[in-house]
C-alpha cells in the first residue's frame, strides 16, 4: 500500500522516486486523475535524467490547448514497486501521475481527513 495526502491546495500527493541514473530523486508527485498518461515530470529533472528520447507527443489540455512535448523512457518507483514508464515532459514545477500508473489499483481519497492510499489489486478482482 502507498500512503499520500492532500497538500493546502487539495490535491492528492503520493511520494515517487524518479530513477535519474545516477541518483534516485524523491519527488511530491500529484495525482492527476483528468491526465490519461503516466507520469509528467518538470523538463529540470529530465534534463538530470538519463532516460531514453522516444519522440514528441500532441495532447489537448482541459481548455482545449494543444500542447507538443517530449517524450522519454524512465524509471519511476512508486511505494516498493519498480516500473517503466512513458515520461512526458513538462515546464511546469509538478511531477503529475496520470491513470496509466493506477492500473490495476485502487485509489481511495479520504478529503476530510485529508489522506490517500493505492492498493494494488489482482487483474482477476472484481470491485464492483
Amino acid at each position: 500500500m502507498i500512503a499520500g495526502f492532500i497538500n493546502e491546495n487539495d490535491e492528492p500527493v503520493i511520494e515517487v522516486k524518479l530513477d535519474l541514473g545516477k541518483e534516485k530523486r524523491p519527488v511530491n508527485a500529484v495525482i492527476d486523475t483528468g491526465f490519461n498518461g503516466y507520469i509528467c515530470v518538470p523538463k529540470k529533472l529530465i534534463d538530470e535524467s538519463d532516460w531514453e528520447f522516444l519522440g514528441i507527443e500532441e495532447y489537448e489540455l482541459a481548455s482545449g490547448e494543444l500542447m507538443r512535448e517530449r517524450v522519454f523512457l524512465g524509471r519511476v518507483e512508486m511505494g516498493m514497486e519498480k516500473l517503466v514508464a512513458f515520461i512526458l515532459s513538462t515546464n511546469s514545477s509538478d511531477t503529475l501521475i496520470g491513470t496509466k500508473l493506477l492500473k490495476n489499483r485502487m485509489l481511495t481519497i479520504n478529503f476530510a481527513n485529508k489522506t490517500l492510499k493505492i492498493e494494488k489489486i489482482s487483474e482477476n478482482t472484481n470491485t464492483e
